[in-house]
């Protein structure tokens, strides 16, 4: 694999094959929605319990994959995440389980969206502009901005302000949605 679009392909093929829940969030969401930005890694929510580690594992080494079954089951009695390497690559996934109920929501909430040749499993654009505002830097500001503005048309709107209130993030909210109003068409 020597392309990210690839890598994304890949994986999804190698989860949906072991029929692991899966949700792609971060810069691969953004630039699926917004606006095409570098990044390096895929940032993962998957649905796994420490049995299914083994499972998980196979599919990715199927798919060309560096991770260990350890890491897995650590990462999930830790709640934490793991690292996947793309080997020969600086690719790499971030993956994490649904250990609470943002990611759960963000796991409900994920949309099939076609790449390529492959369904992908995306996060909603309402979660990932909710989720992007919680995270507050700049440029997780400018991602929901660039998410909010492209996709403004098939925005739920009511399922973003649930959202963004759900996270604490309604006055972002609605900051951003008057700085877009009062300045792009």
């Amino acid at each position: 694999m020597t392309r990210l679009d690839e890598l994304v392909e890949a994986v999804a093929r190698a989860l949906s094959g072991a029929r692991i829940p899966y949700v792609i969030v971060g810069g691969v969401a953004v630039a699926a929605y917004g606006r095409v930005r570098a990044t390096l890694d895929v940032d993962l929510i998957l649905d796994l319990k420490p049995g299914d580690a083994p499972g998980l594992v196979l599919a990715l080494r199927g798919a060309g994959l560096d991770v260990t079954a350890a890491d897995v089951v650590d990462a999930l009695r830790d709640r934490g995440h793991f690292t996947v390497f793309v080997p020969g690559t600086e690719y790499r996934l971030d993956c994490k389980g649904a250990y609470g109920e943002k990611e759960r929501e963000s796991l409900r909430l994920r949309r099939r969206r076609k790449l390529g040749d492959t369904w992908i499993m995306l996060d909603s654009i309402e979660n990932l502009i909710a989720h992007k505002l919680l995270f507050g830097s700049e440029q997780d500001r400018e991602d929901a901005e660039s998410v909010y503005v492209r996709q403004r048309g098939g925005i739920d709107l009511l399922t973003l302000e649930e959202r963004a209130a759900a996270l604490g993030v309604m006055k972002e909210l609605r900051d951003l949605t008057r700085r877009v109003e009062t300045t792009r068409p």
